[in-house]
């Protein structure tokens, strides 16, 4: 027992729910009443044993002023009694319900397939947004027909003094990172263009995703929303920040900071987002930053007892290169913008911002 346990500290094994392959089929249990009804929101929130961080989401989205909206879960194979707790408490919500552990990736695409609104808002299970969120997005987007997505004000829930995420970055180093994680709300009080949206909270239009595309299953969990951030600057479709959209988030309360899976998932994919989307000339431009980025990450890791999972997460994402080079040749035949408009929108003071964040993070736990 103490073995499996010190091997699950050390690597990532992944859980018995987990399917790393196509989805078989899902079951959709359709909410009370029935009625079609034309929305403008579509509500998505994938969900995984989270019974106990849903009603807080559930029951924020019920305060909403803004009330055009349908709200789908989908299900990732939970065995904690979520879809029963939902159907009971919730009979408003539309569940789909998947066989196994998918991924947020695929979950999130087969809830916007199922979505009928214009407007596609991804919500975490962990998030509550504020009651004027959804009215403030809608207007938001009415006044700026030219934005494709919308990021929101996501504060720390217990301490919303504390930024979560005003939006979301990418940096010269090739990583992404969240704009103002940590720091005072008071800064990012306006709205502004900024590169994306984090995932936990975000607004699309829905003829955005149809272009630019769905979010790739291939990440499974962790940066797909920065890799759907960087197709959508590719493409030419501004990302806006809406202040007056607010939600409280529980970070990490799926994905535990510095467990084997967030370590695995985060390195793994950082890599998929720099190879598969970068162009060429840039790639050159930026690899010496990308590999100081990845020695430093190994040593801070590595303090952590997760220097083997760091080096599993590099392997892994090597023994895939074959079909990343598939996703990038089609990527570059879809590129509206040349490469110095690009590197323009990526964030060149990277370094010491990313070490304030992290002695932050160690003198709070």
């Amino acid at each position: 027992m103490w073995l499996q346990k010190l091997k699950n500290f050390l690597i990532f094994v992944p859980n018995e729910d987990m399917d790393f392959g196509p989805c078989t089929g899902f079951q959709v249990l359709a909410p009370e009443g029935g009625k079609n009804i034309q929305v403008i929101i579509s509500v998505i929130v994938v969900n995984y044993n989270g019974r106990h961080l849903i009603g807080d989401c559930l029951d924020a989205l019920r305060r909403q002023t803004c009330q055009n909206f349908e709200i789908i879960v989908v299900d990732n194979g939970s065995r904690d009694g979520s879809v029963p707790f939902i159907q009971e408490r919730y009979p408003e919500v539309k569940v789909i319900v998947l066989p196994a552990n998918y991924g947020y990736a695929r979950a999130a695409d087969v809830g916007i397939q199922e979505a009928t609104g214009s407007l596609i808002f991804l919500l975490n299970n962990d998030a509550s947004p504020e009651p004027l969120c959804l009215e403030t997005l809608v207007k938001v987007m009415e006044a700026n027909t030219e934005a494709g997505f919308c990021a929101t004000r996501m504060v720390l829930s217990g301490r919303p003094e504390l930024l979560d995420s005003a939006g979301d970055g990418f940096s010269v180093c090739g990583a992404s990172f969240k704009r103002g994680h940590l720091e005072s709300v008071e800064k990012f009080m306006a709205d502004e263009w900024v590169f994306g949206a984090c995932g936990g909270a975000a607004l699309y239009r829905r003829e955005m995703l149809a272009e630019v595309g769905l979010l790739d299953e291939a990440y499974y969990m962790v940066h797909e929303d920065s890799d759907l951030n960087i197709r959508a600057q590719m493409m030419n479709y501004p990302c806006l920040y809406a202040a007056g959209a607010v939600v409280a988030h529980r970070c990490n309360a799926t994905l535990s900071t510095y467990s084997a899976s967030y370590v695995y998932f985060t390195q793994r994919n950082v890599e998929r987002l720099f190879f598969k989307n970068v162009p060429t000339r840039l790639l050159w431009r930026m690899a010496p930053r990308h590999i100081l980025y990845n020695v430093l990450g190994f040593f801070y890791f590595l303090m952590r007892g997760k220097g083997l999972v760091f080096f599993q997460a590099k392997w892994h994402f090597l023994r895939g290169w074959k079909e990343l080079m598939k996703s990038r040749k089609k990527l570059k035949s879809l590129k509206r913008i040349d490469d110095e408009a690009l590197y323009g929108k990526f964030e060149k003071n990277w370094l010491m911002p990313r070490i304030r964040v992290k002695m932050f993070r160690k003198k709070s736990v």
